[in-house]
């Protein structure tokens, strides 16, 4: 799961297309400045194939929303150093799907938290959207975080006292953005998934569904550059979980970034590119044939209505 830490996760011992809503530019007068590479050009990058054509259409010429190189990370605990992650190279770009899938240990947590700027590597090299976010201060990557993540949860982590509106609105508050387009966007973020009715209700008074479709819509409203979902079907039935899926293969054909985690390969099966880590490495890297359209698949479920 994605969580910030000092110690080891338990279960390891994305530019996007912008909605149809205003958009704050990547920079969000945070300060943040871009690190280049060693010789004062682009950000150094994983070697990629320019001639790899991606499953959706793009070539591997393009800019990586999330380039890799080497990174390790390692924890000490008492005399004994744990290697979470042992070098792991990996290029991640625009508007591709992702699934890291991993038994128990094999780094993929520790790899998630990496992405999400929760913490940092002890070598190697991350750029996210062109900034090296490697060694960044801790203000930076939250900078970073809110400006450029987008997170979704197994546990929906929704504020219980407010409403689907204000929970919507809350990355908007730490960017600083006017009152009146923070709710603008917000409500055009919960049409987007559907919710727009239940904007004025508390998350008890929301389905399990519903209330991952309102932490979906909060991802969504700083035009991240990605969306990190760790475990979004964990808590749902068989249908809602495919509703999950749908939502998030629209979001992706809309050419948004999606990276998720899951242990299930029924869900991973909907994303483009299952990569699979093992003992702190990447041992398998796979596109996806055709995925299914979880659309489609909705047809032939039966519907079970939403419940509080």
């Amino acid at each position: 799961m994605i969580e910030q830490m000092s110690t080891p996760p338990a279960g390891d011992h994305p530019k996007s297309a912008p909605m149809s809503t205003p958009v704050i530019s990547s920079d969000g007068g945070q300060g943040l400045t871009l690190r280049r590479g060693a010789d004062g050009g682009s950000p150094d990058t994983p070697p990629h194939d320019p001639s790899l054509t991606l499953s959706n259409g793009h070539r591997g010429d393009e800019q990586p929303i999330i380039a890799v190189t080497g990174l390790a990370k390692r924890y000490v605990m008492g005399g004994t150093v744990v290697h979470a992650l042992r070098g792991v190279s990996l290029t991640v770009f625009r508007g591709e799907f992702v699934a890291v899938m991993g038994p128990s240990g094999s780094g993929k947590s520790t790899f998630m938290n990496l992405m999400g700027c929760l913490d940092r590597p002890t070598t190697g090299t991350y750029i996210l959207d062109g900034l090296d976010v490697s060694q960044m201060s801790p203000d930076e990557l939250a900078a970073v975080r809110n400006l450029k993540i987008g997170f979704i949860f197994q546990g929906f982590n929704l504020l219980p006292r407010a409403t689907a509106l204000a929970n919507v609105q809350l990355p908007m508050v730490y960017a600083g953005m006017s009152s009146g387009e923070r709710r603008e966007r917000a409500l055009a973020a919960l049409d987007a998934v559907g919710l727009a009715e239940r904007a004025h209700h508390k998350p008890s008074e929301l389905s399990g569904g519903q209330q991952q479709r309102v932490a979906i819509a909060r991802a969504l409203v700083n035009d991240p550059a990605i969306i990190l979902a760790d475990e979004p079907t964990g808590n749902l039935d068989s249908r809602t979980s495919i509703e999950v899926m749908a939502i998030l293969q629209e979001l992706n054909r809309s050419g948004i970034t999606v990276m998720l985690v899951t242990h299930e390969a029924d869900i991973a099966a909907y994303s483009q590119r299952n990569v699979h880590f093992r003992d702190g490495e990447v041992v398998k890297d796979l596109a996806v044939g055709t995925p299914p359209d979880a659309r489609d698949v909705l047809q032939t479920m039966p519907h079970i209505e939403d419940t509080v």
